[in-house]
Formats: C-alpha cells, structure tokens, sequence
C-alpha cells in the first residue's frame, strides 16, 4: 500500500529563517543519523525517484499543488521496496547517469491530531494521524554546495492528510512568519531549477 502524504517544504542558501522557524515550534525534536539519499533528476515536478538506505522510493504527485501564502502544498503518494541487485551500478562514477547525491543532516518533531482539531507534540509512540516538522541540512557534494530546508509533511490513514497539514499551518502560523513565499517547492523543482541554472542557482 502506497504512504500518502500532504507537503509543504522551503528551501533557502542560509539556515536563518528554516532553523529558526523549527526551534521555535514545540519540543526539542529528535536528530536522525546523517545519511546520503540519490535522486533520480528526471526532469519532471510530477515524480521523485530516490535510492534511500537500501530502499527504493517512488513518489507520485497525486492533485495538482495548491498555492497556500505560505507556499506551494503538493500531495504525494509513496511506494518503498528493497533496492534491485545491480540498482547502485547507476548511481556515482557511470558517465551521463542522472542520479544526484544529497546528503542530509535531519531533525524532526512529530505532532498528533488531538480529537479537538489541534495538533500536539508526540513523543515516544507512533502516530497514524498527524505531521512531522522536518529541517534539514543538506549538501550536494557534485557543487561542494550546501543548502537547508523546512517542511511540514502531514499523513492519514484515514485520509485525513490535507485537513492536518492546514491545521499545522494555521496552528504555527506565528512560527511562519520567517518563510519567504519564493522559495517553496518541493525536492522535484529543487533539482529542476539547479538543472536549468546550473550550480549554486537553487534556490
């Protein structure tokens, strides 16, 4: 079964207004171990193609982005397998591939959907219901580039989705207002827009 998920990211060159917007939302967050994902650059704002840990992701825009004043809100579905045998063969060091190296440095607090409506922070225990607050440091070894990025990614399994992220984004608006409007898109656009201008020009 595929993971549906409904997004909100911004990406900027300095780490000002994303890592200040995260601290100040509830709770300390917890550090996830540095990792590096490959994305396939297809060129498309419709799919997002990664080799994650071993695992094979595909993402699929599943609705038309809406324009929120804070940012573009995409809906996502996602697929997650074991990587093919011989899948990393594609990956560094083969002539003309189109797989980009991001590594990431990431931290995240989850928040639950109360029956009230509200969110609240989520510590310990999974949640089926509610969305993460991620800010990431990221660096792209092909530029010698880094770059950083704030998302809130709300899930369902109820479908649900939607209605959470606008909660959150109602809910911390305060803790917003530091998002430039320009910069949000997702990992898609991101890796499009340094296709077309070339390193350095994203965002």
């Amino acid at each position: 079964m595929p993971y549906h998920s409904c997004e909100i990211r911004w990406f900027t060159a300095e780490p000002g207004p994303l890592s200040t917007t995260f601290e100040k939302l509830p709770g300390a967050g917890r550090r996830e171990p540095a990792r590096t994902d490959w994305y396939l650059n297809g060129k498309t704002l419709q799919t997002n193609v990664k080799v994650r840990e071993g695992r094979h992701e595909i993402k699929i825009m599943t609705a038309p982005s809406e324009q929120h004043p804070k940012g573009r809100i995409e809906h996502w579905a996602k697929w997650s397998h074991e990587a093919s045998p011989g899948l990393e063969q594609l990956l560094p060091g083969k002539d003309g591939n189109e797989w980009l190296a991001i590594e990431k440095e990431r931290r995240i607090k989850t928040f639950t959907r109360l029956p009230s409506g509200e969110l609240q922070l989520q510590e310990g225990e999974e949640t089926q219901e509610g969305c993460d607050a991620e800010y990431s440091r990221i660096y792209l070894p092909s530029q010698g580039r880094e770059y950083h990025t704030f998302c809130f990614e709300a899930f369902s399994a109820t479908g649900q989705q939607r209605a959470h992220l606008y909660q959150a984004l109602e809910q911390f608006s305060e803790q917003l207002c530091f998002l430039p409007e320009i910069s949000s898109f997702g990992y898609p656009q991101f890796m499009l827009s340094l296709a077309i201008n070339g390193p350095g020009s994203a965002p």
